[in-house]
């Protein structure tokens, strides 16, 4: 998906529907588990692509990871972390995020681009395209 017909970009809201939505087709609550949602979109999602180093926390494997904050009211009580994750929270709560072992987001801060820059271009393509 992208921009065009859905323009928050979020993964984890897209890990949702896609779980919701395979139970409804299915007709089956049991369908499509949250545990499968979070691998369709970690290394399902890599092996889908060729890159066989990703979406897996092993020896050798780009280190690609996210630290979730499930502390907020919207994801208690937490039974099940991943059910948690998949059905209840968004992408605001990714507190953490490492690119190949690099920490790029901290407390939900980018640090490896200048946002004011990025917010200052989009503007000036926003005014362009505006005409």
């Amino acid at each position: 998906d992208g921009a065009a017909s859905n323009n928050d970009l979020d993964m984890v809201s897209e890990t949702r529907t896609a779980a919701l939505l395979a139970k409804a087709v299915a007709e089956d609550a049991e369908a499509f588990p949250a545990y499968q949602a979070m691998y369709s979109a970690t290394r399902g999602g890599a092996l889908a692509y060729g890159r066989d180093k990703m979406g897996s926390i092993e020896a050798g494997f780009e280190a690609d990871m996210i630290a979730v904050n499930l502390d907020d009211l919207n994801t208690q009580p937490v039974f099940d972390p991943i059910a948690q994750f998949v059905y209840a929270s968004n992408n605001r709560q990714i507190s953490h995020v490492w690119v190949n072992g690099k920490l790029v987001c901290e407390h939900g801060q980018v640090r490896v681009i200048d946002t004011d820059k990025v917010r200052h271009d989009v503007e000036q393509w926003r005014q362009k395209l505006k005409g």
